[in-house]
């Protein structure tokens, strides 16, 4: 594990000292790395959900150029 160093506001630190207090967390820095592995999967679900819907949208794309293709006698 590597050490970083943040600025954040006040209104963060209280909120990462309420996480710390409510006993869930054991420090800060549990906090923050359990928020940034939250975003982390935030962020790959979006992407995931984005390549799916372009998949989807290109498949589409593909079918009717291939109905098109099909009723040309083409293919």
């Amino acid at each position: 594990m590597v050490t970083v160093s943040a600025d954040v506001t006040e209104h963060m630190e209280h909120w990462i000292d309420s996480q710390v207090g409510t006993g869930l967390y054991k420090s800060k820095g549990e906090v923050i790395r359990e928020a940034i592995r939250e975003l982390m999967t935030e962020q790959e679900n979006e992407r995931r959900g984005f390549q799916a819907w372009f998949v989807e949208k290109e498949d589409s794309a593909a079918k009717k150029q291939i109905q098109y293709l099909e009723k040309k006698g083409l293919i």
